[in-house]
């Protein structure tokens, strides 16, 4: 009986943190647009420089990131203002959800519980600075996405010794 019971609880916690992930995905979609976000004005320039209508690159340092959504634009083939935002908050929540993963693993290579591990994982989908990071336009969901990764490859590498860890 204990078992059955600590399945159910189990599938709780997993069911509450994908159920979170969706909700907080349309509900981002719905309610908010990104092009009217504080940062786009200053980002936008950096999009417009890879879409061809300007000449100066706003903030090089996410490069990377602008050049993306300027790719995924031009495979929209859309200038639409909330065709704009969807994208921005879906290649936004693509990134999350890698970020995510990594937490995750991470977070089981360290031996925590399941349980804890998703509900960790559902607080920090309503995280409010996470709600801003996923929202907006901003590079720095690059860093959210890669540092749990980060992390856990040196963690390997540290304790298998393996170059290809790094």
């Amino acid at each position: 009986m204990q078992l059955k019971l600590s399945k159910f609880n189990f599938s709780i916690y997993k069911t509450l943190f994908y159920s979170s992930l969706i909700i907080n995905y349309i509900s981002g979609i719905v309610l908010y647009d990104s092009t009217t976000g504080l940062d786009w004005e200053k980002y936008s320039n950096t999009v417009f420089y890879f879409l061809g209508y300007s000449t100066n690159i706003f903030d090089p340092q996410g490069a990377l990131y602008f050049s993306i959504i300027s790719k995924l634009i031009i495979l929209f083939n859309t200038g639409e203002q909330l065709l704009v935002s969807d994208i921005v908050q879906s290649f936004n929540f693509l990134l999350f959800i890698f970020g995510i993963y990594g937490i995750k693993k991470l977070l089981y290579k360290n031996y925590f519980e399941s349980k804890i591990i998703y509900l960790s994982l559902t607080v920090l989908c309503y995280f409010p600075p996470v709600w801003y990071l996923r929202l907006t336009m901003k590079p720095e969901i690059f860093a959210f996405a890669l540092f749990p990764w980060i992390i856990y490859f040196l963690d390997l590498y540290f304790e298998k010794r393996k170059i290809n860890f790094l």
